[in-house]
Parts: C-alpha cells; sequence; structure tokens
C-alpha cells in the first residue's frame, strides 16, 4: 500500500492536480520511508516462514524442496524483496522505481497464495 500511495502522490505533484486525498497521505520521504520498512519486515517474516516450511516438510518428507509452483513464487517472492532491500540500501534506489517494483512484489504475493492454486502441485489443499 505504501508503494501505490507513494506512486498516487507522485503523480499528482507532477500534474499539480491535487484531490481530496492528496491531502490525507503523507509526505514522499515517510510513503518512502514505510515502504522500506514494511519490505525489510516482510523479508525477514518470509524467511522465517519459508525456512520453518522447508524444516518442517525435512522431517515429514526427507525433502527439503518438491519443485512445487507455490515454493517456486515463493521464492521468486523472497529473491525481489531481497534485491529491492539491497538496492534500497546500496544504491540509494527511492522512488518511482522502488514503489512499482514493490508492487510487482505484491502481485507475485498474490500469485504466490492465489494463483498458484490453479496451477496445482504439491500444496494443493482442499
Amino acid at each position: 500500500m505504501a508503494s501505490v500511495m507513494y506512486l498516487l502522490q507522485e503523480r499528482e505533484l507532477k500534474l499539480k492536480t491535487f484531490s481530496a486525498i492528496f491531502h490525507r497521505l503523507p509526505s514522499l520521504s515517510t510513503v518512502n520511508e514505510l515502504a522500506t520498512i514494511a519490505a525489510a519486515l516482510g523479508l525477514t517474516l518470509l524467511t522465517v516462514g519459508m525456512a520453518t516450511g522447508m524444516l518442517w516438510s525435512s522431517t515429514r518428507d526427507g525433502r527439503f524442496w518438491h519443485n512445487d509452483p507455490k515454493e517456486i513464487f515463493a521464492f521468486l517472492t523472497w529473491l525481489l524483496y531481497l534485491l529491492l532491500i539491497i538496492y534500497r540500501s546500496t544504491a540509494n534506489w527511492r522512488g518511482r522505481k522502488a514503489a512499482w517494483m514493490g508492487v510487482v512484489g505484491f502481485a507475485l504475493v498474490l500469485c504466490t497464495f492465489l494463483g498458484t492454486r490453479l496451477l496445482g502441485g504439491y500444496h494443493v489443499f482442499g
């Protein structure tokens, strides 16, 4: 959401058309900082979740990886957020590019949780 807020606010600033929502949004630097913190926290939680899932799978089946669509999409999401955090910290990558990368990362999260059910595989329950 922080990335979407950033993109909306930046667009309104460039066009110099300020809607009612513009005045309720925090500054661009605040939104950018919020997006960085959220991405770092999300990457940490995703890493912990994937690691515990792999350990549980190893004790259950003796395999860490099943080459399943959900595992592949989760790894791609993890990789994208890792790159986002690296670029934000080393290259001072801020603004529009980082916001769009955050939006793409959220789309990958949605694909991981919702879209992979359509692809079938090991992690389809119900």
